[in-house]
């Protein structure tokens, strides 16, 4: 016989309340005894005899010990009675205390739950899966470059005198949509309002169709604009998009994780990168692990450990090992082969590799 493990503090006094409310005689059904059909008004009762009063079973109450219990006798057919050391419910029926199970049947068996992974699937990404994205986006990954001109109003401005007539920068991107390349703003802006963008382009120097020449010299770039007028900027966080024309056969878009961050990969994921550093010519790549995958501890005054993470800047960090040059690589997940992130700054320095990344899903603006 099962009995309930339940706190007789609060169920008993339930029960109590459960058997006030249908009879005060406090009986139970058990094998037929003090039945109540269904639909019936009230239990069914054996009439008394003749000038003989019906007799009312005691009520229901607890009970220190089983030897505590009263005599089961006809008056107290059916009484229900607790038992606070075995913690179970018993009842009067034929004479004797009987253990009672008071949870009712079985329910019916639930629905068999999903399949859980297979093994292959459990252990799929590694190394295997890392090479086989570089080789299928290898050509989709660019390298920027970047001139900028003081304005024509430079010469007149406090702030704007002494500086260099012009200045220039090397970045990533990497096409994201069909005619769409995206990287940071920082990669493709002037970012002062002394200078003005005089050349922007991008080299796809692991395409087929555009890859470095005989004497060691990189080929033309696929694209040149001659202002920012093709550059589509994000309205609050260091992302572009820019309109491009004449993108090498060999490109094809990437896949950009469609969801928050936050919401798709767990620390410790496995992320591939692939950028041109330090005006590699050679795109570079590393595997590398998602080291958090919120950064919360990012602050306006210096942020983590003194590396100067600003507030709002960054959604994540991995330990993917990129460099001067990396900025607005992507960051592909190498269990789904989506771009999740785009590398936007950096630590120097050996011994404290982190890559601090923008949310990819904030590409689609």
């Amino acid at each position: 016989m099962r009995k309930l493990r339940l706190d007789e503090k609060t169920l008993f006094p339930a029960l109590l309340a459960l058997a006030t409310a249908c009879g005060t005689d406090g009986k139970v059904a058990l094998g037929g005894k003090a039945a109540r059909a269904s639909g019936d008004a009230t239990a069914a009762q054996a009439p008394a005899a003749p000038g003989e009063a019906a007799s009312a079973p005691a009520a229901a109450r607890a009970y220190a010990t089983d030897a505590d219990l009263p005599a089961c006798d006809a008056a107290r057919e059916g009484a229900l009675a607790y038992v606070t050391a075995t913690k179970a419910f018993q009842v009067c029926t034929e004479g004797a205390w009987q253990d009672i199970d008071l949870r009712g049947a079985k329910g019916d068996k639930g629905d068999a739950g999903a399949d859980g992974q297979t093994v292959a699937a459990a252990t799929a990404g590694g190394m295997g899966a890392a090479v086989a994205l570089y080789k299928a986006y290898r050509a989709s990954v660019f390298r920027a470059a970047l001139t900028c001109k003081l304005t024509a109003a430079a010469a007149t401005q406090v702030d704007c005198k002494g500086k260099p007539a012009a200045t220039g920068s090397l970045g990533s991107a990497f096409l994201c949509a069909p005619g769409t390349v995206c990287t940071n703003g920082h990669v493709a802006l002037c970012g002062d309002p002394c200078y003005q963008v005089q050349q922007l382009s991008f080299q796809a120097l692991e395409s087929g169709t555009d890859s470095v020449n005989a004497d060691g010299t990189p080929s033309a770039p696929f694209f040149t604009a001659a202002s920012e007028a093709v550059v589509k900027k994000h309205p609050t966080r260091d992302l572009v998009r820019v309109a491009v024309t004449g993108v090498p056969a060999g490109a094809k878009p990437f896949e950009l994780a469609a969801r928050p961050f936050d919401a798709t990969v767990q620390t410790l994921a496995e992320v591939l990168s692939l950028s041109f550093p330090l005006g590699f010519q050679d795109l570079y790549t590393d595997v590398g692990y998602v080291d958090a995958a919120a950064i919360r501890e990012c602050d306006k005054e210096g942020g983590v450990s003194g590396y100067g993470c600003p507030a709002d800047a960054y959604d994540f960090s991995t330990t993917n090992d990129t460099d001067h040059g990396s900025s607005g690589s992507p960051l592909l997940d190498v269990l789904t082969g989506k771009v999740i992130g785009v590398t936007s700054a950096g630590t120097e320095g050996e011994n404290a590799n982190f890559t601090w990344a923008i949310d990819a899903s904030l590409l689609d603006f």
